[in-house]
């Protein structure tokens, strides 16, 4: 019988590559190998640029889902919009919306928040306006614009 790559010890030309030590796997035999699946770039996945390149994409994937989710719930309505067909819309699965979010009143409350929260900040300067009738030209000028410069989250809102 022929010899498995798990049965015989990991070639030295292999030992180039770092693998960190919880990624050293245990064999039956008691041999210690590098762990079975590694980078080609040589790159320790726990680095610092790895860590915030991940931490980027996730933000990106998140943004597009509530971006998406967004534009489907002024469309569609909130009972007429589903996970699924958010996923659907950005090219996802399902599951990788439940990763970002643990139910569909989980996102709602998501861009509730965020919207609200946007809207909030462009007002809350014109607050300290003395003058009560400046004040609410202020205000109403400002949600004008804000409702202008960010259409589909005003029209979620």
């Amino acid at each position: 019988m022929g010899v498995s790559p798990h049965d015989a010890p990991w070639p030295a030309t292999r030992q180039a590559f770092r693998c960190a030590p919880q990624n050293i796997l245990a064999r039956p035999n008691g041999v210690k190998y590098p762990c079975d699946v590694m980078s080609s770039a040589n790159v320790d996945p726990t680095s610092a640029a790895a860590r915030l390149r991940r931490e980027r994409e996730r933000a990106e994937t998140r943004q597009r889902i509530l971006d998406a989710a967004r534009e489907m719930f002024v469309a569609e309505g909130y009972e007429g919009t589903t996970m699924r067909a958010i996923a659907r819309r950005i090219a996802y699965t399902p599951t990788a919306i439940y990763h970002h979010f643990a139910s569909k009143e989980a996102l709602l409350q998501e861009l509730c928040d965020e919207d609200f929260g946007a809207l909030g900040r462009a007002l809350h300067q014109i607050g300290s306006v003395p003058d009560p009738v400046e004040r609410v030209t202020l205000l109403g000028t400002a949600y004008v614009e804000f409702g202008l410069a960010q259409p589909m989250h005003y029209r979620f809102m």
